[in-house]
């Protein structure tokens, strides 16, 4: 939760309370470009009101419920009045900040807004890729450079699969491989444009993280390697904990790359005096799941991991689950709540800054990998597509 938090604040205290001047309420390259008209400005601090009393609101529940688990907020008056502005006819510069505004929504209201087709293509319209607008967004945990290049690849893959493969059933093995091969080229296409094309370095840097990011979520090493080598040769001086942290994610020596040997560790278990080390899971297949309860992503995989547990434990097969809750209590709450998780756990306080989890080049979870019995890392699971998770284990549980 500490590092829920701190990601929040990193994302607004820029911005949000120093709001009566325009010169606090963009950068002063862009009102020295744009020249915003008392109308924009006059938007824009209304956008930050919102923002700031979201977040307000967020941290009130967060101290009233001892974590943001559960939170809920209704973003529907917010997304009209962006949209309207968005499709309407007001200043340009207004239209792309309000754009820029809508990753928060997506983040903390994705199920309450749906999805629209004609407000994405406007957004993409309108938002160039060498526009100083990007600046905003620089260095930004909520990445809009991602978020919009995701709808721009999504568009076309939608447009790849009402038009081209027109299947009443679920695609095959080469029609997969095709979509695939599409969002690679479509994510490449939008992040490496910004990269080339725009000014702003941190911008650049920002752009080419995403790249180094498509590639190895495919599995492309070679080509992610390529790109990080540029990152680091040409980026790595700025000052930017997500510069700092790709740099250690997607490094060509990461710990907990596909391929490699799963780094030594021994590790105390919850409400145990045992151990579990890699040492004592040779011969056994097993996931090794960095997670967190405040991290939604990783409470939306538990049912799907708690299936594969139970279809495959009678196997040569295990799962160890390592949290990166502030304590045991935490933890056993969840557990109360969503079940419990009848596998070996252990808990590393101090999320990001457990030294044990520095050690395993952990910046951000969910991470589960599969590892062989002989101590290899066989697969990333999360890489490897929502639906293929039991086809990933199977192929190799099958035959004990």
């Amino acid at each position: 939760m500490k590092y829920l938090l701190s990601i929040i604040l990193f994302l607004f205290a820029a911005n949000l309370f120093a709001q009566d001047s325009s010169d606090v309420l963009l950068p002063p390259e862009i009102m020295k470009a744009e020249h915003p008209s008392a109308h924009t400005l006059n938007d824009i601090k209304i956008m930050k009101s919102f923002d700031s009393t979201f977040m307000k609101i967020l941290i009130q529940y967060d101290k009233k419920n001892g974590g943001t688990e559960g939170f809920s907020f209704d973003f529907s008056s917010y997304y009209n009045y962006l949209r309207k502005i968005i499709l309407g006819n007001d200043e340009l510069f207004l239209r792309k900040y309000a754009a820029m505004q809508l990753p928060l929504i997506k983040i903390y209201g994705c199920d309450t807004i749906k999805k629209d087709t004609i407000l994405e293509r406007m957004c993409l319209r309108i938002l160039k890729p060498d526009d100083i607008i990007w600046i905003i967004s620089s260095d930004n945990p909520e990445n809009p450079i991602l978020f919009f290049s995701n709808i721009y690849t999504n568009l076309a893959v939608d447009n790849y699969l009402s038009h081209t493969i027109k299947l009443k059933s679920e695609p095959n093995a080469e029609e997969t491989k095709k979509n695939f091969d599409i969002m690679i080229k479509k994510k490449f296409t939008y992040n490496n444009a910004i990269y080339k094309k725009n000014p702003n370095r941190i911008v650049k840097a920002d752009a080419l993280i995403n790249i180094i990011d498509s590639y190895t979520l495919f599995c492309k090493f070679d080509k992610a390697d390529y790109y990080y080598k540029i990152l680091k040769t040409n980026y790595s001086d700025i000052k930017s904990d997500i510069i700092k942290n790709a740099l250690i994610e997607y490094s060509p020596e990461g710990r907990l790359r596909t391929g490699k040997t799963i780094p030594q560790f021994d590790l105390p278990l919850i409400d145990s005096n045992k151990k579990i080390s890699d040492e004592k899971l040779k011969g056994k297949y097993y996931l090794l799941q960095f997670w967190a309860s405040w991290c939604a992503p990783c409470v939306g995989e538990m049912p799907k991991i708690r299936e594969i547990y139970k279809k495959y434990k009678k196997s040569n097969f295990t799962i160890v689950s390592i949290s990166l809750d502030d304590s045991i209590s935490v933890l056993k709450k969840f557990w109360q709540k969503y079940g419990d998780m009848p596998w070996d756990n252990v808990i590393l306080k101090n999320g990001y800054n457990n030294k044990i989890v520095k050690y395993f080049g952990i910046v951000g979870v969910p991470v589960i990998v599969l590892v062989s019995p002989e101590g290899k890392i066989l697969a990333n699971i999360i890489t490897e597509g929502e639906n293929s998770w039991s086809e990933t284990i199977g192929g190799y549980l099958s035959h004990q």
